[in-house]
C-alpha cells in the first residue's frame, strides 16, 4: 500500500517537536488542528500519540475548521504556523521569542477593559491594532483603549473573546473563558489556589483594633451575604439594598469578628483543665 503523498517533516514524527515549536500560549485543540492541517499529520497517528479515538480529533479538527470562518481567528492561525512551524525555532529562539512577545499585560490590560458594561472591541485583518469602545450613552462610543493586532490573536486562539463580522470589521465581546482568565492573571502574583483566585473578588479596608495603630486588611467581596444581595433587584429594578446599609451591615460584621462573639467550631479544651 503506497504512503501517504503527505510527507512529514525532518524532527515532526511525534507531537513532542509540534509542542515545544508552538508558543506556551497555543491551546491544546490548535496544536491538534495545526499537526495535521499545516504538518500534514495523519489524524490516527496523532489520536495514538494523545491516546485518544480517532474520531475525538477528527471533530476536533471540525471544531477548528468551523471557527476558521472568522477572518481574525483565520489570520491568527496562518501568522503562528507561518512563524513557528514554517521554520521550527530552537529552544533558545523560543525562550528568546516569547520573552520579547510577552503579551500577558497587554492582554490583562484589554480584558479589564472589556469587562466593563457595554465595551466591545473592533478588529479588522488589515488594521494594526484593535480598538476597544464602550457605550456610554448617546450616539458617539467612547474609545478606552488601543491593542496591538498580534495581542488580539492570541485573545482570540484562546477563546478570551468571540464575536461576529460585520463587512470588513470585527465586533468582539469578553466571554466566560477570559473572565476567568483574566481573575487568573489578576492573581498569579498573589498566594493562593489559581482556580479558587477566579472566583474571588478581594478589596482593601483599613480596620483599628482597640489600642492599636489602623491596618489594612484584605477581605473577599464573594463571601459577604450582604454584598451578593446589594446586587440583587426588585421587579422595578431596584436594588434589594441600598449602599448605606449594606456599609452599615459590613461594619456590624467586621465589628462582631473582632469580637469573637461567634459559637466555637472546634473542641472546647477549657473545661478538662483543672486546678
Amino acid at each position: 500500500m503506497a504512503e501517504s503523498s503527505t510527507k512529514e517533516p525532518d524532527g515532526f514524527f511525534n507531537l513532542g517537536p509540534i509542542t515545544e515549536a508552538l508558543p506556551d500560549w497555543v491551546p491544546e485543540i490548535a496544536v491538534t488542528y495545526l499537526s495535521h492541517t499545516t504538518l500534514g499529520l495523519p489524524i490516527r497517528q496523532i489520536a495514538r500519540e494523545k491516546g485518544c479515538h480517532a474520531s475525538t480529533i477528527s471533530r476536533q479538527v471540525r471544531k477548528v475548521e468551523a471557527q476558521r470562518e472568522d477572518p481574525l481567528l483565520d489570520q491568527a492561525f496562518d501568522v503562528v504556523a507561518r512563524r513557528f512551524l514554517s521554520n521550527p525555532p530552537s529552544r533558545k529562539e523560543k525562550r528568546k521569542m516569547e520573552s520579547q512577545d510577552n503579551h500577558t499585560p497587554e492582554a490583562k490590560r484589554i480584558l479589564r477593559r472589556l469587562c466593563e458594561t457595554g465595551a466591545y472591541l473592533l478588529a479588522s485583518q488589515k488594521a494594526e491594532k484593535a480598538i476597544v469602545f464602550r457605550d456610554v450613552g448617546g450616539d458617539m462610543p467612547r474609545k478606552t483603549a488601543a491593542v496591538k493586532r498580534e495581542v488580539v490573536h492570541e485573545m482570540v486562539m484562546q477563546e478570551w473573546i468571540t464575536g461576529q463580522q460585520v463587512g470588513k470589521v470585527g465586533r468582539y465581546t469578553i466571554t466566560p473563558v477570559g473572565r476567568a482568565a483574566l481573575k487568573r492573571m489578576l492573581f498569579d502574583d498573589q498566594r493562593g489556589d489559581a482556580f479558587q483566585d477566579q472566583h474571588r473578588v478581594f478589596e482593601t479596608r483599613t480596620v483599628a483594633e482597640p489600642g492599636e495603630k489602623p491596618r489594612p486588611i484584605r477581605y473577599n467581596l464573594a463571601e459577604s451575604p450582604l454584598a451578593l444581595l446589594g446586587r440583587r433587584r426588585g421587579a422595578g429594578g431596584v436594588a434589594f439594598l441600598s449602599p448605606d446599609l449594606i456599609e452599615a451591615g459590613e461594619r456590624l460584621r467586621e465589628d462582631f469578628e473582632l469580637a469573637h462573639m461567634g459559637p466555637r467550631v472546634a473542641q472546647n479544651w477549657d473545661r478538662f483543665l483543672t486546678s
